[in-house]
């Protein structure tokens, strides 16, 4: 919480408070008051150190009569109009975020003039000021700096005023410890002590008459501004937020590569694609203001993929390391276990394996295989479905007899223990009495599993070669 105290009056500030630290009159304050009573120090203020003689609270001083202070909701920047003595008024600027610990300079200073013989050390001079006069006035009122959409020409203005004059003023920093300045004329006199903002970003101006006005343009366009929610090069299948002020006075057409986007008629837009995006804002009765262009990036897309396992495995079938590409990710799935696929601790039924990989991009990409469990059938229970190995245990060869029909099987597929395919045969269906011969003289002596598969069947047989 930061708090604008005075210098105490009297006029001239007499007992020096406003360059005095062990006063909190005449300074910017800043406090914690996050907890749950009364308040603490932030430990990031400026004037922690012990033995400086300066309040812990303080955050800047050197100020008379600080009427009013605000921050620019966009970026941080602290403006600060200072009520003058008896010749200048002044208005501070402190670019956010920052540390403070500025002297604004009174009463050693009015404005960018001596006031008094007294030196104010590491002093920060006003980037504005104005002599008093029947032209300009004799008491500022400070305001805020315009974030709201309605008036391009008003946008990122700070706004200030006199009581006395009526004027008012608007700036803009200029990076040279100064602000361009437009004097806007003047207005109401004797009138205006407050401005004010809604929750849209326009500003108001406050009469103690209890009558209110907002500020407007005869320039007319509103302003067009994009701003994104991150970086504008995006992993594939992400999106980025492109944001322009809204306001309910006014519409929207996002644009990308110059075509309109369909439905795209709010304030924001999440964009998936590359492309050069813009939007065109319009308020009734004025131009239509169209952004500069904000281009989106994509980065390439990393292959992702998981092979070396098969799509069938028997229950008791040993578990199965599959080769990932690119190495590094991770896998998940049930089965999965030391880096390896285990039909075991899967169990019975359809598994889907997911392989995932994040690359120096922070991009992911995934691949995934779809994995059938099944009951490894025994030779007896083979013989009871009409199925006969002959031999098993073998040697070399072996063929598989049909003693019933089956006309939905119609593959013959043998894998090794560890789920490599080895042999692959198509029938046009299993008919009773019909034989298939199987070689796998190529083959170490071993366990291996027959795939029976059809359109509604599926059998896995345990075999031994010798």
């Amino acid at each position: 919480l930061y708090i604008g105290m005075g210098d105490g009056g009297s006029g001239g500030d007499p007992n020096g408070n406003g360059q005095n630290g062990a006063t909190y009159l005449g300074k910017m304050l800043r406090i914690d008051v996050s907890g749950a009573t009364g308040y603490s120090i932030p430990p990031s203020n400026p004037f922690l150190a012990a033995g400086d003689n300066i309040l812990d609270e303080i955050w800047a001083i050197g100020v008379r009569n600080p009427w009013k202070y605000s921050f620019d909701k966009l970026n941080g920047n602290l403006w600060i109009a200072d009520v003058g003595q008896d010749l200048y008024e002044e208005v501070n600027f402190i670019q956010g975020p920052d540390t403070g610990g500025q002297n604004y300079g009174w009463k050693c200073r009015e404005g960018l003039h001596a006031y008094s013989t007294c030196t104010a050390p590491n002093r920060t001079d006003p980037v504005f000021e104005y002599a008093h006069g029947t032209a300009n006035g004799c008491s500022i009122t400070g305001g805020y700096v315009n974030r709201g959409n309605l008036y391009a020409s008003l946008y990122g203005r700070y706004f200030v005023t006199d009581y006395c004059s009526g004027r008012i003023w608007s700036l803009i920093p200029n990076g040279n410890n100064l602000a361009t300045t437009t004097d806007h004329g003047v207005y109401v006199v004797n009138k205006y002590t407050a401005f004010g903002q809604d929750v849209y970003g326009e500003i108001y101006l406050a009469e103690q008459t209890g009558k209110i006005s907002r500020l407007t343009s005869t320039t007319g366009s509103p302003m067009a501004l994009i701003s994104a929610d991150g970086d504008l090069t995006i992993c594939p299948g992400d999106s980025r937020t492109l944001s322009t002020g809204f306001n309910p006075l006014l519409s929207y057409q996002w644009f990308l590569n110059d075509v309109a986007i369909s439905g795209a008629n709010s304030s924001t837009y999440a964009a998936s694609e590359a492309g050069n995006y813009k939007v065109a804002v319009t308020r009734t009765g004025a131009p239509v203001s169209v952004s500069d262009v904000i281009t989106l990036n994509q980065f390439n897309t990393t292959e992702v993929s998981i092979g070396g396992i098969d799509n069938n495995y028997c229950i008791a079938s040993a578990p199965v390391t599959p080769t990932l590409i690119p190495f590094g990710g991770e896998v998940s799935g049930p089965g999965w276990f030391e880096s390896t696929f285990v039909p075991a601790i899967a169990g019975i039924g359809q598994h889907q394996i997911t392989y995932t990989f994040t690359d120096a991009n922070a991009c992911t990409n995934s691949a995934s295989v779809t994995v059938n469990v099944e009951e490894c059938l025994s030779i007896e229970d083979a013989n009871k479905l009409g199925i006969k190995i002959l031999p098993n245990p073998f040697h070399g060869s072996f063929t598989v007899r049909f003693t019933n029909n089956e006309n939905s099987i119609n593959t013959l597929e043998v894998y090794s223990i560890n789920g490599q395919k080895l042999k692959s045969i198509s029938i046009e269906k299993a008919i009773s009495n019909q034989q298939v011969e199987i070689d796998l003289s190529n083959q170490a002596a071993g366990i291996y599993f027959l795939h029976l598969k059809g359109s509604a069947k599926q059998h896995v047989i345990k075999l031994v070669q010798e």
